[in-house]
């Protein structure tokens, strides 16, 4: 089921509104290299899956999204699963933003990225993200935001970025 949104991701989606202002939305698809300020990613596949150990919800189904993510910054990058998150949302949100996001579940076993991991200088990993959406979904956004704390803990957002995935 979905978690519960960050006050720091709800920051990440103020990106959808202020892109005019500064931060951009970057759009890509399944296969194409995404680049962010700290590290580059590719979304290599996504299917609807089942699994003996993990039942959805009524009304829900399995989707496991498979990421390579590769740090490009000049320092170690402490990463998270709900870096990537699913967007049903589209480009301008009509609901509530809770309503439209899903993150990856707890990691099932070691081909899930874990909750949290450390891509020293260079690195690139490739994870499995389990979601859990609604049954009639057969398109979506991944997305990740770009956001910056700086010393004080304030929070900044960079660009957006949207994967466009239609499962078949």
């Amino acid at each position: 089921m979905k978690k519960k949104l960050s006050a720091v991701l709800l920051a990440g989606l103020l990106v959808l509104s202020l892109a005019a202002c500064g931060p951009s939305i970057r759009d890509g698809v399944p296969g194409q290299l995404m680049k962010t300020r700290f590290f580059s990613f590719t979304v290599q596949s996504a299917q609807v899956v089942t699994r003996g150990d993990y039942t959805p919800e009524a009304g829900f189904k399995l989707v496991d999204v498979v990421i390579e993510a590769t740090n490009t910054y000049n320092d170690a990058l402490p990463m998270l699963d709900m870096d990537f998150n699913i967007w049903l949302g589209g480009r301008e949100p009509t609901g509530a933003v809770e309503d439209d996001m899903y993150f990856p579940l707890d990691p099932l076993d070691d081909t899930f990225a874990p909750i949290q991991y450390t891509l020293a200088v260079g690195e690139g990993r490739t994870y499995h993200y389990l979601y859990e959406i609604p049954e009639e979904t057969t398109t979506f956004d991944l997305i990740h935001f770009e956001q910056f704390v700086d010393a004080e803990e304030n929070v900044t957002t960079g660009d957006a970025h949207f994967v466009k995935v239609t499962l078949e």
